[in-house]
């Protein structure tokens, strides 16, 4: 073998190995170089306060994950390059957890507006309906309540902070109307409950007959107030219908009382005046008295007898014999008549 053609390739290698190497480390210079300036607009980017929402600051925040990506396969055999990478990856590290951090805070306060909304149509849904009792009314002002409070509790949000606001003033009229529905319920169930006692009242008072007036007229007050509360009771209320059903049996019961306290009214009217009448008679004259009984005695018509008796009466008896007992001569001469007829 010969050794001279080993001999001259050994050479050849030791002569082209160091232009080689630099050849290499110019063109890894170069790349790394390359590497740096992609990279420098988004570095410039991320320094930049100006994401205006959302979807631009989770943009932001991927550019800069790139951006260290790239970074990372600087390697350190770059030296001065190496340091510089490092120093950019450092800066871009540090404002991708500020950038994801306030990510964090923003996707929170959406999160709140989004559940704060929920709980504000779930409450609208409930006031829609036609007729809303006292209870759902105070479900929808919890709600509202709620929702009021979670938008109280967001963090400040750089993005949505006006919308923030702008739901919580709409929210707080909302409840505020909502908790006016509220006493408006409990006003008129008021008004119905205490139309309930009386009317239990008036039909314990009016419970085994006869009664006195004074007591038929005490049960007859109950009912009459009874009605007066329901009448108050709008035409839009959760017991309207109620309302409206008791009040015409409020009225019926009311009827039936006034009429029992007429006819008693009427009997002691009469037996007050079979008194007076009788009291009246005995203090008659003799000569008056033997008038009327022979009058009686012709046997006339109660037409007839009264007519006459009512002369006799007034030709014996003066206003001022009455006068002290609140009578008028007319009217008591013809009923002491009635009264005689009746009695002789």
């Amino acid at each position: 073998m010969n050794p001279k053609p080993i001999l001259w390739s050994l050479l050849a290698v030791i002569v082209l190995l160091p232009s080689t190497w630099v050849a290499w480390s110019v063109y890894q210079r170069s790349e790394n170089e390359k590497i740096l300036n992609s990279v420098s607009a988004i570095i410039s980017e991320s320094n930049n306060d100006n994401s205006a929402n959302i979807e631009s600051l989770q943009t932001k925040i991927r550019d800069i994950e790139t951006a260290i990506s790239i970074l990372q396969r600087i390697s350190p055999n770059a030296k001065e390059l190496y340091q510089q990478a490092q120093t950019n990856l450092t800066q871009l590290q540090t404002r991708k957890e500020n950038l994801s951090q306030l990510l964090e805070t923003e996707l929170k306060v959406q999160q709140d507006i989004d559940k704060a909304e929920t709980l504000a149509i779930e409450a609208v849904n409930i006031g829609a309906k036609p007729r809303i009792t006292a209870k759902e009314w105070n479900t929808a002002h919890g709600k509202w309540q709620e929702a009021i409070g979670i938008l109280q509790r967001t963090p400040k949000s750089r993005f949505v902070s006006s919308q923030v606001e702008k739901n919580l003033v709409s929210y707080r009229e909302s409840a505020s109307v909502v908790a006016t529905k509220i006493s408006g319920e409990q006003q008129v169930i008021d008004l119905l409950n205490r139309s309930k006692s009386l009317a239990e009242q008036a039909v314990k008072i009016a419970q085994n007959p006869p009664h006195s007036t004074d007591t038929w007229a005490i049960a007859y007050g109950k009912w009459q107030q009874a009605v007066d509360l329901l009448e108050k009771i709008p035409a839009s209320t959760s017991v309207t219908a109620e309302a409206k059903r008791l009040l015409n049996e409020y009225k019926k019961n009311r009827d039936i009382i006034l009429n029992e306290y007429r006819k008693r009214e009427n009997l002691e009217t009469q037996a007050k005046q079979e008194n007076e009448f009788e009291s009246f008679f005995v203090g008659l004259s003799s000569d008056t008295k033997d008038s009327l009984r022979r009058l009686k005695g012709l046997g006339y018509a109660r037409e007839r007898f009264t007519s006459a008796c009512f002369q006799i009466i007034t030709d014996n008896t003066t206003n001022a014999d009455l006068a002290g007992r609140g009578f008028e001569l007319t009217s008591y001469a013809s009923g002491i008549c009635n009264y005689v007829w009746d009695r002789l």
